[in-house]
């Protein structure tokens, strides 16, 4: 029995998938170091663009990284309890949302972003600088993987 490889997503796939989810992975990178975060995002599908929202605190290592890295990989994925896995994968740069773009990007975020409690990392909402950024992705790829489904 063969069995079936990951199946490429349409941009009409990749798209719903991303307004159906709110959280992903963010990778950045310093030289050769590397920095992962779980962060909610917004999708404004319109413009094919991701926002995200920084809380920083005046420690954050998000900061710092966000300065350094050219390229960011964003990470979105779901897997069942039947092992069916989908993930999209978005790569470009950040940019910083500029003040007329402000409510695009508050839209997209108000559309699907989950949102955590601030505090959880010790940083009261008083103390923390809010910063929108776009990822304008590169490269937009999804895949679907069923690993008992056969050709």
């Amino acid at each position: 029995m063969d069995r079936r490889p990951a199946l490429q997503l349409s941009d009409d796939e990749v798209d719903a998938f991303l307004r159906e989810n709110g959280v992903g992975v963010l990778s950045l990178a310093d030289d050769g170091d590397a920095y992962g975060l779980p962060i909610s995002y917004g999708y404004d599908g319109d413009d094919r663009i991701i926002c995200l929202q920084f809380a920083d605190a005046p420690w954050s290592r998000k900061r710092d990284f966000v300065e350094t890295t050219r390229t960011a990989s964003f990470t979105v994925f779901e897997l069942t309890e039947t092992l069916e896995a989908t993930s999209v994968v978005a790569q470009g740069p950040l940019s910083s949302v500029a003040d007329e773009e402000a409510p695009q990007a508050l839209d997209a975020l108000a559309d699907n972003a989950v949102f955590t409690a601030l505090d959880e990392s010790g940083v009261p909402i008083e103390d923390a600088v809010l910063r929108l950024f776009w990822l304008e992705p590169e490269t937009l790829t999804g895949r679907h993987f069923d690993p008992f489904a056969t050709e």
